[in-house]
């Protein structure tokens, strides 16, 4: 009777196991994205108090300006570097330089919509990504040992055996992409193309960072943070993160490419590097 009682507690305890691990890591996702947003907001406020800040002073808005100068102060001390009095006196009085001669870097992937698709094919910055199961030890410099897209029972990615891609967390944010939306990848150098995964979120610049997985599927040469110089032309298929990418990834994102037009629709955006004669 009471071996009955433990196999009922058993089962019980792996049917609520079972139903907490999605629920846990759905909570996760939500709160990753969350603090995205948070930060984006916060962001774009300092940006727009700048320029408040950097407009010429006038009587006619003495409340914005006040409020500028405020989030200014807000923002500074939360970064312990708490404006002197003297420059907070300077900012009432004189409008804050601009820096039109220094360009300001790019922030985000340029994504260009085709269909329910995302392509980029600009010279943006390629580098290598080892993140996730041993990721410090395999780059001791950068390297995690966690991803943002995990299966199902928490376990990180592996860089060695999953092809995929980092993007900069703007584009997360601004372009509805998921981790584990699929992907396809065309190497124009050589002309190789491979399945992948969106699996982790970088820092905002005009980069992408790939697995080493993907890098030998496209035959790009690496070795650790150094990367050869072959020009990539990436697919996104945003929201189409589903159950089946751990074990039917090439399956998946084949159907997604098929279903949008395939080759011949992604030929005309593959910056193919042109022969001499």
């Amino acid at each position: 009777m009471a071996k009955d009682k433990w196999d009922k507690a058993d089962v019980i305890g792996k049917l609520t196991g079972s139903l907490l691990i999605p629920i846990a890591l759905a909570v996760g996702s939500y709160l990753f994205n969350l603090a995205l947003q948070e930060r984006a907001d916060r962001q774009k406020t300092v940006e727009l108090a700048i320029t408040v800040l950097q407009s010429a002073k006038t009587d006619t808005t003495p409340k914005l300006q006040e409020w500028a100068l405020g989030v200014l102060q807000q923002t500074t001390t939360s970064a312990s570097q708490t404006l002197p009095p003297a420059v907070i006196d300077e900012i009432k009085r004189v409008p804050l330089p601009t820096a039109n001669t220094v360009p300001s870097p790019a922030t985000r992937l340029s994504f260009a919509r085709v269909g329910n698709g995302l392509i980029t094919t600009e010279d943006f910055k390629l580098s290598m990504i080892f993140d996730g199961i041993d990721g410090r030890r395999l780059d001791p410099d950068r390297g995690q040992n966690m991803t943002s897209l995990r299966y199902s029972d928490g376990r990180s990615l592996d860089s060695l055996r999953v092809p995929y891609i980092s993007v900069p967390s703007t584009n997360i944010r601004d372009d509805n992409i998921h981790f584990g939306d699929y992907v396809v990848v065309i190497n124009a150098t050589n002309g190789k193309q491979a399945f992948a995964v969106v699996g982790d979120a970088g820092p905002s610049h005009n980069s992408m960072d790939i697995s080493p997985a993907l890098a030998t599927l496209l035959g790009v040469k690496f070795k650790k943070d150094v990367i050869g110089n072959d020009k990539l032309s990436v697919l996104v298929f945003p929201n189409s993160v589903d159950a089946n990418w751990p074990d039917l990834l090439d399956q998946e994102a084949a159907k997604w490419f098929d279903e949008w037009g395939g080759q011949s629709r992604m030929e005309p955006y593959i910056k193919r590097e042109k022969k001499g004669n």
